[in-house]
């Protein structure tokens, strides 16, 4: 409709109607101008669960709101923020400053492992070291296909069956572990992403920031996976990791305009440090 309207708008000049009012001209550019630039607002409901998770989008920015955490991107400056509502603290930095200081961190933990660590935990806190370490060598890269652990045995498959989730048009994909359903996914790649996000990188950050000691989500960092989720935004998900499973679904999806204060953090925010972060959380220990 704003695009028909500057169409107008336009033809309208070229046959000098508004030639002589400039006020008319100024209004015009105003109007496509901001329509031009206008965002997204994407809303998530958690049905299992009752919250929502809010997408704000505009331009270079990407702000991901939930009830107990906040992450926000801006591919233009690199700069990383994760913010913690529950405790009222934040990490901001560089994605390169994020890579280095928590690689610091794992290779120091991995050092104190060797040193003091005794039979199976060692063992596997080994192995956890080492994953982690694979997962911030490549941040913002994607991971390599031969360098996916093997022990992930990761299948994404694409399922003819598809149905339509706020007026959009969803293909259904199944995520298998071992042949064991983690994930069902509803990918509306009808939706393209600004070329200036690199939404892989948003959902690996995500996902591992802070790193997940666990290693219960480790195949989310998959290139199937990844690539999976590149294609577009999932409109429906299903988690089948958790008891009860959780029903994820889109529930609102509109172009507008994005205040930038949404991309401001909290003035009663306390700005913490990456080692700061991860002790408050009890990570490695």
């Amino acid at each position: 409709m704003y695009a028909n309207f500057c169409n107008f708008g336009a033809t309208v000049l070229k046959h000098g109607i508004m030639k002589k009012t400039g006020i008319g001209i100024l209004i015009l550019f105003l109007v496509c101008v901001t329509t031009a630039q206008a965002g997204w607002e994407i809303t998530e409901t958690n049905l299992t669960e009752g919250y929502q998770i809010i997408y704000s989008i505009e331009g270079t920015k990407v702000k991901v709101f939930s009830p107990k955490t906040v992450y926000m991107m801006d591919f233009n400056s690199g700069q990383v923020t994760y913010i913690n509502r529950e405790r009222k603290y934040y990490w901001q930095g560089s994605l390169d400053s994020l890579k280095t200081e928590v690689l610091k961190i794992i290779e120091t933990e991995k050092l104190e492992n060797q040193q003091q660590g005794r039979g199976v935990m060692k063992t596997q806190k080994a192995a956890m070291f080492d994953f982690l370490s694979m997962i911030y060598e490549n941040l913002g890269n994607g991971i390599k296909k031969e360098e996916t652990l093997d022990s992930l045995r990761i299948k994404v498959e694409q399922l003819t069956e598809g149905t339509k989730i706020v007026n959009r048009v969803a293909q259904k994909f199944t995520v298998k572990q071992d042949k064991e359903l983690k994930e069902e996914h509803w990918i509306g790649e009808d939706f393209n992403y600004p070329k200036s996000i690199d939404w892989p990188v948003l959902i690996t950050v995500m996902n591992n920031f802070p790193p997940d000691m666990t290693g219960k989500y480790g195949y989310r960092n998959t290139p199937d996976f990844l690539n999976m989720r590149k294609r577009g935004f999932s409109l429906r998900r299903v988690i089948h990791t958790t008891r009860p499973p959780k029903f994820i679904e889109v529930t609102g999806f509109e172009k507008k305009q994005i205040d930038p204060e949404t991309f401001l953090v909290p003035d009663a925010y306390e700005k913490i440090t990456i080692d700061k972060l991860m002790k408050n959380q009890k990570y490695f220990k």
